[in-house]
């Protein structure tokens, strides 16, 4: 939490447009509920390319998050009050590690990418 609040969102804060630099972002809570891993499946995929018989290792999992999260934005002057308590993040993860080598760094690329449930 200390990471966030000390040192995220100052590095956030300097990226905005010089406009949107007098906002603050109190408080910035991610809360204590850790995101959900389960039905984590892996599979060897083939394909065919111009070097040969290329092997990737392809591996799914379910990601759910049940967040008590609370965030807070005001706006420059007080005028605008914006906050957001809790979210709730359901998608099916793929992660592929592509083209398997027999040396490091052990693949020659990395596909990530979510689906619905």
């Amino acid at each position: 939490q200390k990471v966030v609040t000390q040192m995220v969102v100052p590095k956030i804060l300097e990226k905005l447009p010089e406009k949107l630099r007098g906002i603050e972002i109190d408080p910035c809570e991610l809360g204590g509920v850790p995101p959900q891993l389960d039905q984590i499946t892996t599979e060897v995929r083939e394909r065919l390319t111009r070097r040969g018989l290329s092997k990737s290792l392809h591996i799914t999992t379910n990601l759910d998050w049940n967040s008590n999260l609370d965030v807070g934005i005001k706006g420059a002057m007080g005028l605008m009050k914006l906050g957001l308590k809790g979210v709730k993040f359901s998608a099916r993860i793929h992660v592929q590690f592509m083209d398997l080598l027999n040396r490091p760094p052990f693949f020659s690329g990395v596909s990530v990418y979510m689906t619905n449930p």
